[in-house]
């Protein structure tokens, strides 16, 4: 496919693709997308950071509410409030997370 365009509009399009560490390919992709409503943005290196960070959350917090329903199962079936309680403030990290990567802060 071919896409004419003037130079300095080529220049600021390739410029802005290397910023967010996308092709110009790919900038031009999502940028489209983006106008149909079929994404949210281009993710940035630092988004894609912090979306690696989240993923990493919630592993953790799935972890640790297997590691509470086990416990659970093998005791009188009586949860302790206090894991209960470190598994929400995770939940409330992660979700704290989302909301600012989707712009709802």
């Amino acid at each position: 496919m071919t896409v004419r365009m003037e130079p300095e509009v080529h220049r600021m399009l390739a410029e802005r693709a290397k910023e967010v560490g996308a092709s110009f390919s790919r900038y031009l992709i999502e940028c489209g997308l983006f106008e149909w409503y079929q994404r949210h943005g281009i993710l940035t290196p630092e988004d894609r950071e912090a979306l690696l960070f989240l993923a990493f959350q919630v592993t953790k917090v799935a972890t640790n509410l297997n590691q509470i329903a086990r416990r659970s199962k093998l005791t009188s079936g009586i949860i302790n409030p206090g894991h209960l309680e470190a598994v929400t403030v995770e939940l409330k990290e992660v979700t704290g997370l989302l909301k600012s990567l989707l712009g709802e802060v």
